[in-house]
């Protein structure tokens, strides 16, 4: 797994995720994939400038985490970021 600190401070991370919403579980499918899975895989893209293809494995593949950002543009929360 990808580490974090590299980006970020683990305190400004743990601030980050208490900001973001929860992604909503479905009543069927798959479980959700928890938000710091995401946020580390957006993160690495955000800072490090990473193509989402690219992404190294955070716990989540690169397209969960480019479903929770288009999510998060949506409801204007990037700004949080």
């Amino acid at each position: 797994m990808y580490d974090i600190t590299k980006l970020v401070s683990k305190k400004v991370f743990e601030k980050l995720i208490k900001l973001l919403p929860t992604p909503k579980q479905q009543r069927r499918g798959r479980k959700r994939i928890g938000k710091k899975a995401l946020l580390n895989g957006i993160l690495q893209v955000l800072v490090n400038g990473v193509v989402w293809r690219k992404v190294t494995y955070c716990g989540c593949g690169y397209a969960s985490c480019w479903r929770y950002f288009q999510e998060l543009q949506r409801r204007g929360k990037l700004k949080l970021i």
